[in-house]
C-alpha cells in the first residue's frame, strides 16, 4: 500500500521546508508530490530532490489538487497538505494503520490544531468525533473535520472524480459533502494528525467568502429544515466547549474570526522584528 501525498504551491511559501520533513517523517511509503507552476519547478527541484512535480494550469488549489490526482503513477490512498501547514507522523500513522487493516473504510481524519506564523499552538479546530454525526453537521453547513491529514482511499477518490472548480475555499467541504452522499464510510483517530498555520495572506483568512461557499455547497448536497440546522449547530458547539477552552487558553480568543485576526497581528509583529522579510 503506498499513500500519496499532494502539496500545491507557487514556490513562495517560507515554511515549504516544514511540510516537507513532517511528510518525510511519515512510515508510511509514501509519494509526495509538489504541484507547482512550470517557471519554479527547476528550482524545487534542486530543493527537493527526492520530489515529484506536476504542473499546475494557474486556476486554483482545487484545480491544482485535481490535476495531481489524476497524473498517473502507483497510490491506494491520498491526502493533501498545504505548503505551510504540517503534519504530524505519529497521528497520521496511526490512520494509515486503521485504514491498512479495515478494508471497508474509505476515509481516516484525526484532531488538526491551529498554530500561528512561528509555530506556536493556538488551540484546537472543532473535529466531530462521530463519523456518523457528519452529514447532518454537513447539511448545517458545518465543516466537521479539516483536509490536513484526512486519508482517501483511491476507490473513492477515483468515484469523486476530483475537486469542483468553482469553490476556491471550500473545495474541500464540497469533497466531504460529495463522499457522505455516496455513504462513503469515515473513521475518526483519536489523535493530533496535523497542523493548520495561520497567516497573512492565505486564501482561507476570507472568512466572510468560505461562509458562503460552504452555505452553498451544502444547500446544493443536503436538505435540512432551518431550525435542524441551528439545533445541530448548538448541540455541536456545546460539544466541543472543551477544545473552545483550550483555544481560549491558548490565543485568548473563542471565535475563529478573533483567532484570524490574533494570527495576522503575530504575523506582521513577526515581519517587523525581522525587518520585514
Amino acid at each position: 500500500m503506498k499513500l500519496l501525498v499532494l502539496t500545491p504551491t507557487r514556490g513562495t511559501s517560507r515554511f515549504l521546508h516544514e511540510t516537507v520533513a513532517s511528510v518525510e517523517g511519515l512510515q508510511a511509503e509514501k509519494r509526495h508530490v509538489l504541484v507547482c507552476p512550470a517557471a519554479v519547478q527547476g528550482e524545487l527541484a534542486g530543493k527537493f530532490p527526492r520530489l515529484e512535480m506536476v504542473t499546475d494550469e494557474g486556476a486554483g488549489p482545487y484545480a491544482a489538487l485535481s490535476r495531481g490526482l489524476v497524473a498517473g503513477g502507483d497510490w491506494d490512498a491520498f491526502t493533501w497538505i498545504n505548503d505551510d501547514d504540517t503534519l504530524v507522523a505519529e497521528g497520521v500513522d496511526k490512520a494509515w494503520a486503521g485504514l491498512l487493516r479495515n478494508d471497508g473504510a474509505d476515509v481516516f481524519y484525526g484532531r488538526v490544531s491551529y498554530m500561528d506564523v512561528n509555530g506556536r499552538n493556538l488551540g484546537p479546530l472543532p473535529v466531530c468525533r462521530h463519523p456518523q454525526r457528519l452529514p447532518a453537521l454537513f447539511a448545517a453547513a458545518l465543516p466537521a473535520l479539516t483536509q490536513q491529514g484526512t486519508l482517501v482511499r483511491r476507490r473513492l477518490a477515483e468515484q469523486l472524480g476530483g475537486f469542483d472548480p468553482r469553490y476556491a475555499l471550500a473545495g474541500d467541504f464540497d469533497y466531504w459533502a460529495r463522499a457522505l452522499k455516496l455513504a462513503a464510510m469515515f473513521c475518526h483517530v483519536p489523535e493530533l494528525v496535523a497542523r493548520y498555520r495561520l497567516h497573512r495572506g492565505q486564501l482561507s483568512s476570507d472568512l466572510g467568502r468560505l461562509d458562503r461557499e460552504i452555505g452553498e455547497s451544502s444547500r446544493m448536497h443536503f436538505t435540512a429544515a432551518p431550525f435542524i440546522q441551528r439545533a445541530t449547530r448548538i448541540k455541536f458547539r456545546f460539544a466541543h466547549l472543551p477544545d473552545l477552552a483550550r483555544r481560549f487558553a491558548r490565543a485568548g480568543c473563542w471565535r475563529t474570526s478573533s483567532l484570524y485576526r490574533r494570527a495576522m497581528t503575530t504575523h506582521m509583529e513577526t515581519e517587523r522584528s525581522h525587518g520585514g522579510t
